[in-house]
């Protein structure tokens, strides 16, 4: 098991018409902040106001269901609300 991912903190800050500010924070674990910032647009849609790096918080290598090949981009939300 390798550790080669680092665990970030996207924060969201969006004013919404109907129902005003809205404040979301999502942790994701990616090998660097470009990878972190590029799956998360991919997978919500736009980029965070602000990414900030946990340090010293890992994430292991990540890989298929099988556990014999290696996910590519190595990214991965953790936690979404």
């Amino acid at each position: 098991m390798q550790y080669s991912n680092k665990t970030y903190v996207a924060k969201y800050d969006r004013d919404v018409p109907v129902l005003g500010h809205l404040t979301k924070t999502v942790v994701i674990a990616a090998n660097n902040e470009e990878t972190a910032r590029e799956h998360l647009i991919d997978k919500l849609g736009s980029a965070p106001d602000e990414l900030i790096w946990l340090m010293d918080c890992q994430y292991k290598t990540i890989y298929n269901q099988t556990g014999n090949k290696i996910v590519l981009p190595q990214a991965k939300i953790l936690y979404n609300g």
